[in-house]
């Protein structure tokens, strides 16, 4: 195989596509090319690994910038430091998740790199590949993985009969905490506690908790410890932090999305403040008005209403009913549209309902109308007013 790799390369106008299937095809040609060297070498055939080495010093630089200057090209040995460090720290952090989290399949299989091991390997990382682009989120992995790591030596990892024995405080804490081993995957808006699970992870048993989680997950907003959940960014893959889970956790308890409550991604330390602060205003305003405070978020128009209408049970249902009508008349975006219509769809026999729901189903495709008259036009035809 390698003699034919060494054949192909040889040829002026040599095909430029990968020789290796799953990660390793991210390598380039040359470095790929330098690596079957290497392989020969090691195997003893130090004459085929010389011609490979030769080619694979031959070819052009590994990324052509716009200020790469070709007659005076960086050194061969620097250029595979960067590669082989991209590749390398792209492979430990696949790593730092369970096997398949980022395959949709989390909860089927819980195999786990242990967090000592992944320490050694960002080290290792480290230590070798010093013109690696990434080294600096190398660093900073392997000294979260450190304080993780002396973490786990001193708490004691309670089962799931112990937890359910702790007062409610301190039961919560420790699901909080076991969130570093959070299995899922990281679809949009970090819903950690998805379907893909069994339904016992410790995001779903603070789901089921509820409110009173509420203040202890705020708190949580900011930590930046891993879980075991990862997901698929494009080019990268991203390790979702206890923050990123506390988030998910708190959208799934409020129904209320951190892109509705902040103008930015949470993903970002500036977006993270803005999201906690948020939520603080929220639960300081649950507290003093109760479920009022979902009713005045379902009849703002901003919200998704599904999640946030079987938290009204309690309340009249022609009062929950008069908040969905009002709500669908001001919906704003798509999401929020759609939330609304899958609401009125339950008042099917309602004049009004079917009206609103009818003029709803195509706003939403009509972004760029103006729609201020078209509502109070609508709100005087419908005969409705927003509760005091």
């Amino acid at each position: 195989m390698a003699k034919e790799r060494l054949a192909e390369v040889r040829k002026p106008a040599h095909q430029k596509f990968f020789w290796f299937d799953g990660m390793a095809s991210r390598l380039c040609l040359r470095a790929q090319t330098f690596f079957l060297a290497f392989v020969c070498w090691r195997k003893g055939n130090s004459e085929l690994a010389q011609q490979l080495f030769d080619e694979a010093a031959r070819m052009g630089p590994l990324r052509l910038d716009s200020d790469t200057d070709l007659t005076n090209p960086p050194p061969m040995q620097r250029e595979l430091e960067i590669e082989f460090g991209i590749f390398a720290t792209g492979i430990a952090t696949f790593k730092m998740g369970s096997e398949f989290s980022s395959f949709g399949m989390a909860g089927i299989s819980q195999k786990q790199v242990p967090r000592a091991e992944l320490l050694r390997i960002f080290r290792k990382i480290v230590r070798l590949y010093p013109a690696n682009p990434y080294r600096k989120y190398a660093q900073e992995t392997a000294s979260v993985l450190e304080k993780m790591v002396a973490e786990d030596k001193q708490h004691k990892l309670l089962t799931s009969k112990e937890i359910a024995k702790l007062p409610l405080d301190r039961r919560i804490d420790e699901l909080i905490f076991q969130l570093r081993d959070q299995l899922g995957i990281e679809p949009p808006y970090s819903y950690i506690s998805n379907e893909y699970t069994d339904g016992t992870t410790p995001a779903h048993q603070l789901v089921r908790i509820g409110y009173p989680a509420v203040p202890h997950l705020i708190i949580a907003l900011g930590d930046k410890r891993f879980s075991r959940s990862t997901g698929d960014r494009g080019n990268y893959v991203h390790v979702c932090t206890v923050g990123d889970c506390a988030t998910s956790i708190l959208q799934r308890i409020t129904g209320l999305k951190s892109y509705e409550l902040a103008p930015v991604t949470v993903s970002d330390d500036d977006a993270a403040k803005s999201f906690r602060r948020s939520m603080e205003e929220w639960w300081a305003a649950f507290q003093a008005k109760g479920e009022n405070e979902i009713v005045d978020w379902i009849t703002s128009g901003r919200v998704d209403p599904v999640p946030l209408v079987p938290k009204l049970a309690r309340m009249p249902p022609d009062l929950v009913k008069h908040a969905i009508l009002i709500g669908a008349l001001k919906a704003k975006g798509d999401i929020a549209a759609h939330g609304f219509l899958e609401e009125l769809d339950k008042f099917k026999t309602d004049p009004v309902a079917s009206l609103i729901r009818e003029r709803l189903s195509w706003w939403p495709r009509l972004p760029d109308l103006n729609f201020d008259g078209a509502f109070d036009d609508l709100m005087r035809e419908a005969k409705l007013e927003t509760p005091p």
